[in-house]
Order: structure tokens, then C-alpha cells, then sequence
């Protein structure tokens, strides 16, 4: 899904939901990388080991609850 497509939604729970979740996965994981770049850099191995666990991490959990939010709304679990 777009972004345009995103902005013509209606706002709902999960318009909002989906918005933060896009919103905080970029935000974090490119946080991580940036972090694990640096440290890859600076060969400051704790920091590069940290930054891509967490980016992974984190990348996998928002998709994981977008993936629930798109679930819930083809099976008509969560109200659009």
C-alpha cells in the first residue's frame, strides 16, 4: 500500500495503528543501522552486534502487527 492510498483511508484504530507502526519501523531501524554502521566504523563490536539484533528485531515485530492488522481486517475481526 502506498502512501497516498494510505492518506484517502478513513482514520481508524487501525489507520492510526498502521501509520505508527510504519512511522516507528523506520524510525528504529534506520536508527539501528545507522548505530551499526557506525560501529562497524569506529570497530566498536558491541555496538554493531546491538544495532542489527535490535534493527532485526524490531523490523520483525512491526511487520509481525502489521501483518495481524491486515488479518483482522479480511477476516472482518477488526472493524475498518
Amino acid at each position: 500500500m502506498t502512501v497516498m492510498q494510505l492518506l484517502h483511508e478513513p482514520r481508524t484504530f487501525s489507520w492510526w495503528s498502521r501509520i505508527y507502526l510504519r512511522l516507528f519501523r523506520t524510525v528504529v531501524v534506520a536508527a539501528c543501522v545507522a548505530c551499526a554502521a557506525y560501529g562497524w566504523l569506529a570497530h566498536i563490536q558491541w555496538l554493531v552486534a546491538a544495532g542489527v539484533t535490535i534493527g532485526l528485531g524490531e523490523f520483525v515485530e512491526c511487520t509481525y502487527y502489521l501483518v495481524v492488522l491486515n488479518w483482522g481486517e479480511r477476516s472482518r475481526r477488526i472493524d475498518i
